[in-house]
């Protein structure tokens, strides 16, 4: 009788041995998968944060682009085979290069359709010859670092609504 106690007693230790055994085999696991999560959040977070310190550098960058490229817009013909100019324009590739080291690209816009996520619209004109929210002029170009916009492009759009409603408006005076 008392061999069949201990022998009791040995199996329900048993048992609740093999199941505390289970329950740290689960927190076990559970912290495992956690840390695992843990680990994939924070190599996240260093990419995000690489990206967004990257795109402040590039923010400070974009308007010295803009203006070279408004400067090498406006050198005369008779200037543009001379030695300095070529100088220039090589520095310019260099910068362009650059841009492109860091997923940074120029966004498409003049005959593109106006998109209000990627242009600003500063102005309107007329196009016969154009449908119309198609971009007539970039005034300043945008720019995206991978998809994300980073500065979006300022433009003229074609607007034949304006114009039919001026002229609607002048023969309806008569």
């Amino acid at each position: 009788m008392q061999k069949d106690k201990k022998e009791k007693n040995k199996r329900v230790k048993s048992e609740e041995l093999e199941q505390k055994l289970g329950e740290y085999m689960q927190g076990w696991q559970r912290a495992q998968a956690d840390y695992q999560n843990l680990q994939k959040e924070t190599d996240k977070w260093k990419i995000e944060f690489v990206q967004y310190a990257k795109a402040d550098f590039i923010l400070e960058l974009l308007p010295v682009y803009s203006n070279y490229k408004i400067a090498l817009d406006h050198i005369p013909k008779e200037d543009k085979n001379k030695d300095w100019i070529k100088g220039i324009e090589h520095i310019f590739k260099q910068l362009q290069t650059l841009l492109d080291k860091f997923d940074v690209k120029e966004i498409d816009t003049v005959n593109k359709e106006f998109n209000h996520n990627l242009h600003d619209a500063i102005g309107d004109e007329y196009d016969e010859n154009k449908e119309e929210d198609i971009i007539l002029k970039e005034v300043q170009p945008g720019f995206m670092l991978k998809d994300k916009v980073l500065q979006v492009a300022k433009v003229i759009i074609n607007k034949k609504s304006n114009i039919s409603d001026a002229e609607n408006n002048s023969t309806e005076d008569k």
